[in-house]
């Protein structure tokens, strides 16, 4: 049973940090396009807008813009900085009950006995360590301890997966709210130059 959780956690916790890498070249790539479209329009283009429905028009842009790509940088943020938890935490808190049911259906054949499932491996390996030596059952206490240790990278990959797939799922509207906001600002704050006009009457000296 060991052997079977050792060879499933090192791929676990690569892949959790590939997962943390690709959102962060995400949100990068993201970034550097909401710069792309500003990189012809300055702020002082906007200053320079008379009071009107061009300046709302800009200001709300900007504003839809900033919302858009502030969401996206949080949902991003989420799964960089995603707390991975304690067994305890893992065994208990309701903010990881549906990691709890994912590693019990997960590792159902391979609880150590007379363990069942997450939480009631943890309660055995803690009851164990507060046991006399005397009185620990050495032989779970070994196999109970690495388990543990090796799925809380299996626990870890599985709530860092959880925020990124929160993140595409929203991505597409914040994305959009951005592109819309950004372009809306990039077209308000830059008028097309107004026409010359022709003059009344030309005077012609001979």
């Amino acid at each position: 049973m060991p052997e079977e959780t050792s060879s499933r956690s090192p791929p676990y916790s690569a892949a959790a940090d590939k997962l943390r890498d690709t959102a962060k070249w995400l949100f990068t790539g993201i970034v550097a396009t909401a710069g792309a479209i500003l990189a012809g329009t300055s702020l002082t283009s906007m200053g320079s807008l008379d009071p009107g429905w061009r300046l709302g028009l800009a200001s709300a842009g900007l504003a839809l813009g900033i919302l858009g790509l502030g969401l996206l940088a949080a949902a991003a943020t989420r799964v960089l900085t995603v707390d991975l938890g304690t067994p305890r935490m893992i065994a208990e808190d309701a903010e990881f009950s549906a990691t709890r049911a994912e590693l019990d259906s997960m590792f159902r054949n391979s609880w150590p006995k007379p363990a069942t499932n997450y939480k009631s491996l943890v309660d055995l390996v803690s009851k164990e360590f507060e046991a006399d030596q005397q009185a620990r059952d050495q032989a779970f206490l070994k196999i109970g301890s690495e388990m543990l240790r090796e799925m809380t990278a299996v626990a870890g990959f599985l709530v860092v997966r959880r925020q990124f797939r929160r993140l595409l799922r929203n991505m597409w509207w914040q994305v959009l709210l951005m592109a819309v906001g950004l372009g809306l600002f990039a077209w308000a704050a830059n008028p097309p130059a107004p026409a010359s006009q022709r003059p009344a009457f030309s005077l012609v000296v001979r």
